[in-house]
């Protein structure tokens, strides 16, 4: 596995310690064929290994249903033991949390929303 950063259109990957850090870029539609991309990407950089993610949210413009389902699909979930996101903005992670409760998709391994980077990657070196 390398430890450099691999990026596409909406995002990029790369290794902190062994947390694999996905950042979305700021402004970015993700639609079915995005999300599609992202997870292509997150398998290619991963080789087939599970790790726990941190998904970092700077602005993502908006994500649509199909895009959202493909994220939860046993597709888009694969490889993962748990999941951190962070949302720098207080009324995005309120809304994220909402949806987090109320989600149809519920996934199978923790995720929990974080305020900032630091404190994501502490609760997740725990699932390491």
């Amino acid at each position: 596995m390398e430890e450099n950063k691999i990026e596409n259109a909406f995002c990029s990957f790369e290794f902190k310690d062994e947390i694999l850090v996905c950042e979305f870029k700021k402004g970015v539609v993700l639609d079915l064929a995005a999300a599609k991309d992202v997870i292509e990407l997150r398998t290619k950089i991963t080789e087939g290994k599970s790790f726990p993610v941190l998904l970092m949210d700077e602005g993502i413009g908006s994500v649509t249903k199909e895009a959202r389902d493909y994220f939860a699909s046993e597709k888009g979930t694969q490889g993962i033991t748990a999941a951190a996101m962070v949302y720098s903005n207080p009324f995005n992670r309120m809304v994220a949390r909402f949806f987090l409760l109320v989600s149809v998709n519920k996934t199978i391994f923790e995720v929990d929303i974080f305020a900032n980077e630091t404190k994501a990657l502490h609760w997740l070196s725990q699932f390491t």
